[in-house]
C-alpha cells in the first residue's frame, strides 16, 4: 500500500479546506522517533497527521461489516486517492480557529450545527473480551448520530508517544497531542443533533490510561475483560482445536515474547511471584501480558478514585454482555433509549462482531463452553499464579459501581 506520509508541499489548496469543513478523516499520525519535543510558541513540534476521505455511511449501513477501523478505511474507495499529510500542531490551531467562526483561510464557513464533538465515551480492554462487540452496538445506537472509531491508529499512537526506549517527551506535550487528536477526530459535518463519537482503543493502549485521563480527565470510559480460561483460549487458539502450540502462528499476546526490554508493569507482576520474565512459559507470559493489561485499568480507577469530579466509568464482564450496554452505559451518555435503538441495537449483536469475510452477515453464536472444556493444564496454572488476582478485582471495581446509586 502506498505510504501515508507524502510530502506537505503536495498539499492542495482545497484539501486543507476540506479538512476544515470535516470532510476529511484522520486516519494516522507519526510522531518523530527521538518523541515530543515543544518550543516557546508550540507545546510540540514535527508530528504528521494523514488525512482522507472516509465512507462512514459503510458504518452506518452495518456496523459488523466494517467492525475495525482499517476495515472501514479499506473500504473506503476515495481514501486512497485522497491521502494527504499536513503539521498536526498547525492544522488542529486552525481548526479551533475554523470552529470558533474566525479565519479568512478556507472556502466556506461552518454550517449550522457542523462542528467538533467531545468524545462520548472511549473504551479499554483486556483483548478478546467482546470489545468489537461494544463497538458495533454503540454504533448502531444513534442512527446517523454515531460514530465509532474501533482501534484507529492516531489515539494509541498519541497515548504511546512517550514510550518509546530513548524518546524525550514532555507531559504537557503529550496530554496537547492526546487532546489535539480527540478533537480532530471529532469533528464532523453531519447537521443532525446531537452528534456521539466513541473510540474503541486497541489494547496495549490501556498501558496509557493515566496519560489518556490526565489530558481528558472529563471523558468517560469502559474497561472490558472476560473470564481469564476464555480470553487465554480466544489467545491460543491451537489449544481450542486440539492441536500444539506452533512457532510459526504464536498468540497475539506472546508479541513481545523474549524481547530484552520488557514493559515496567509487566516486570512488576512477574517478579512479585518472585520469578523472572526471561523463565515464563508462553502460558504464562501471556497471562502476565494480559494481568498488566486489567492493572492499568485497576491503577487508574484507583487514582481517580479520590478526584473530585471523576468522569463516569464502566467495567464490563463479557458475561453481561452486550445487556449492560444498554442498560447501563448508553442513558447517561446518549439520554433514553427508543424501541427503535433498542430493536437496531439487539439486532447488531446477533450477528458475529468481526463479520467480515465467511462470517458476514452469520449470526454469532456461543463458544464459552469450548473455551472452558478445551484449556490444558498449562494454561489454567499460568491463570492461577499471574492473571487470577486481576481478574477478581475487576470483579470487585464492577461491584463497587453497580452498588453506587443510579447505576
Amino acid at each position: 500500500r502506498k505510504r501515508d506520509h507524502i510530502a506537505r508541499k503536495d498539499v492542495p489548496t482545497d484539501f486543507l479546506d476540506g479538512i476544515m469543513e470535516g470532510f476529511h478523516t484522520l486516519v494516522s499520525i507519526k510522531v518523530p522517533k527521538k518523541g515530543l519535543v515543544s518550543t516557546a510558541e508550540k507545546a510540540y513540534t514535527g508530528v504528521g497527521a494523514t488525512f482522507c476521505h472516509v465512507s462512514w455511511h459503510l458504518q452506518e449501513r452495518d456496523p459488523s461489516k466494517v467492525p475495525m477501523f482499517k476495515d472501514l478505511r479499506e473500504q473506503s474507495m476515495m481514501c486512497q486517492g485522497t491521502l494527504h499529510t499536513v503539521d498536526l500542531y498547525e492544522t488542529t490551531r486552525k481548526a479551533f480557529a475554523y470552529d470558533s467562526r474566525n479565519h479568512t483561510f478556507a472556502a466556506t464557513p461552518p454550517k449550522p450545527g457542523q462542528g467538533p464533538v467531545p468524545p462520548t465515551a472511549v473504551v479499554f480492554h483486556e483483548s478478546r473480551c467482546g470489545s468489537t462487540l461494544i463497538a458495533n452496538v454503540l454504533g448502531a445506537s444513534t442512527y446517523s448520530q454515531s460514530r465509532v472509531y474501533s482501534e484507529s491508529p492516531p489515539p494509541v499512537a498519541a497515548l504511546k508517544a512517550c514510550e518509546g526506549e530513548g524518546t524525550t517527551c514532555n507531559v504537557g506535550a503529550q496530554s496537547a497531542l492526546i487532546q489535539d487528536v480527540f478533537y480532530l477526530m471529532g469533528r464532523t459535518t453531519r447537521p443532525i443533533q446531537p452528534q456521539h463519537v466513541f473510540y474503541k482503543i486497541q489494547s496495549v493502549g490501556v498501558k496509557s490510561i493515566e496519560a489518556f485521563a490526565k489530558a481528558m480527565p472529563n471523558t468517560p470510559w469502559v474497561f472490558a475483560y472476560r473470564d481469564s480460561i476464555e480470553v487465554m483460549m480466544s489467545h491460543f487458539k491451537n489449544y481450542q482445536r486440539g492441536n500444539p502450540l506452533s512457532q510459526e502462528f504464536l498468540p497475539v499476546c506472546l508479541r513481545s515474547y523474549g524481547e530484552p526490554n520488557q514493559p515496567a508493569l509487566l516486570k512488576e507482576i512477574v517478579e512479585a511471584k518472585e520469578r523472572t520474565v526471561e523463565s515464563l512459559s508462553h502460558e504464562e507470559y501471556c497471562a502476565a501480558h494480559l494481568a498488566s493489561l486489567c492493572e492499568s485499568a485497576i491503577r487508574e480507577y484507583d487514582r481517580a478514585k479520590s478526584l473530585p469530579n471523576a468522569p463516569p466509568r464502566w467495567f464490563l464482564n463479557y458475561n453481561e454482555l452486550p445487556y449492560d450496554v444498554w442498560e447501563h452505559v448508553l442513558p447517561p451518555l446518549i439520554g433514553t433509549l427508543s424501541d427503535s435503538q433498542m430493536a437496531r441495537m439487539q439486532d447488531v449483536a446477533k450477528f458475529y462482531s468481526k463479520g467480515r469475510g465467511p462470517r458476514a452477515g452469520q449470526h454469532w453464536h456461543e463458544d464459552t463452553t469450548v473455551k472452558q472444556g478445551m484449556a490444558p493444564e498449562s494454561v489454567k496454572t499460568a491463570i492461577r499464579v499471574f492473571l487470577e488476582p486481576s481478574y477478581q478485582r475487576l470483579e470487585e471495581i464492577r461491584a463497587e459501581l453497580e452498588a453506587q446509586p443510579g447505576y
